[in-house]
This record gives C-alpha cells, structure tokens and sequence, in this order.
C-alpha cells in the first residue's frame, strides 16, 4: 500500500522551518513527534524516534475536501489500490475476516538495481460515530500462505494508522502515520532520509483519488455515520486471523 520510489528515493520540496515539539492533532500518543513543518499544498510533517528501531517514524495530516465514508472507502478498496498508491504493481486481500478486518498483500515497484518489495499486512478499522472518526491501523504479520518470493523484498511495516476525522459534511481532516523498515541491504540513514516525505505523498495522491467520478461509497459507512446502526457485515464470525507477531527475520539480499 506504499509508494517505494516516494517512500525511499523521491523527495519533495517543504517550507523551510526550525523543527520544533509540536502536538500532533491526529493521534492519542504524542510523546516525542517533532514538529518538521507545512508545505504549500497545507500538508503537515512530523517525525519520532523510536526507541530500539534504527527507521524513524513519520506522520502526515491534512484537510481533504471529501466526506468520511468516502474516504474510507477508497482506503478500503484493494482493487483500485494501484490508481493512487503511487509505484503499486499488486494489491489484493489475502483473507477478508470481516470488512473491518482484513489481511492483505501489497507490492511495490522499486528502480533498478533496487529489488521491488512486498508486504503482507493485517487491517483493523475502528468506526466511532459519536466522535464522527475512522482509525484504522495496518500491520505486518506473518502469514504462511503468502511466503517470500524470490527476487522481492519482504519489507515490514511496523506500525502504520489512518486516522479520519470530521470537520463537516464535505472535508474530513486526515492523518497518516508510518513507521516502516524496507529490510535488504538499504542503510538506514537514507531509508529515513528520502522517506520522511512519505505521508505528503500520501494524502496528495489520497485526496486526487477521492475526487474522481469513478468512486462508490460503502454503503455500510455511510449508513453507520447517518443512523448509527452498525452492519452486519461488519459483525460476521471472523475466519482465524494472520499471527499478529512481526514479520520474520530474513537474511539480507538485494538492495
């Protein structure tokens, strides 16, 4: 569901600013986001440390000219993932549990001599509608149906959240969150360096897509957020999910 070529290698110009401790607006855990700055297309940047993790995490938030239940359903839908997630070759579901959770399969194309990577990753959407909000966090897991395959990375996305957050009937402020290790022999420094602009990317391409005639909302969302009643499809026995643990250690190949 990422970008490689944003995520690791393209960068993108940002108003100059002293970096600063500011809140992020979008999530509960604040402690340690440094404030990087906003660009001129109203994009905010922070940056954390994470604590035994050599990548850096990163978030991003805007106020994007769309509804929730639109919104979430463009991120909902693996089948047009490659419109808008920029260098995407392949997204699938691997199992669908539930709507509101999922596991799925994302594969990212990557410059030559650079090996694409790939991920497998759990989905979990949280819907309040009293707070008129969409969490919804993302995962790597282990899962033994989709193996590692040669000539492709198995990248991890050790923590990665979507939060959307009504502003009115028409713009949803919305925020992403990234802490993600590419694996191969990539040295970190430059994963973190050429990936910190990876939410700006994001939530440009989000709110492009969001915007095209072609988008169908959910039903279910819209009808949650307007009556409260929560769908059965959202409510169904859930199919024995992925083992949540990290994905595993691979020895280092390709670049």
């Amino acid at each position: 569901m990422t970008r490689f070529v944003p995520l690791f290698f393209a960068l993108f110009g940002m108003t100059a600013q002293a970096a600063v401790v500011q809140p992020a607006s979008g999530f509960g855990d604040e402690d340690g986001w440094i404030f990087q700055g906003e660009d001129s297309t109203g994009v905010k940047l922070w940056k954390k440390e994470v604590p035994g993790s050599p990548v850096v995490a990163f978030r991003g938030e805007t106020i994007i000219e769309a509804s929730i239940p639109r919104l979430a359903s463009v991120l909902g839908d693996s089948t047009r993932r490659t419109e808008w997630v920029a260098d995407a070759k392949e997204s699938r579901d691997i199992r669908v549990n539930t709507m509101m959770d999922r596991v799925e399969y994302n594969r990212t194309g990557a410059p030559w001599p650079v090996q694409d990577r790939d991920f497998v990753y759990q989905v979990t959407v949280n819907a309040d509608r009293i707070k008129q909000s969409v969490l919804i966090t993302i995962n790597s897991v282990n899962e033994p149906s989709v193996p590692p395959r040669d000539g492709i990375v198995r990248a991890e996305l050790i923590g990665s959240r979507y939060l959307l957050k009504s502003v009115d009937a028409s713009h949803t402020r919305t925020s992403v969150e990234i802490h993600a290790d590419p694996k191969g022999e990539l040295p970190k420094w430059l994963v973190n360096m050429l990936q910190k602009n990876w939410p700006k990317t994001t939530l440009i391409r989000l709110a492009r897509q969001v915007s095209k005639d072609h988008v169908v909302e959910n039903p279910d969302f819209r009808a949650y957020f307007e009556t409260g009643k929560t769908p059965d499809a959202w409510k169904k026995p859930a199919i024995k999910a992925a083992d949540r643990s990290k994905s595993p250690e691979q020895p280092l190949r390709g670049v």
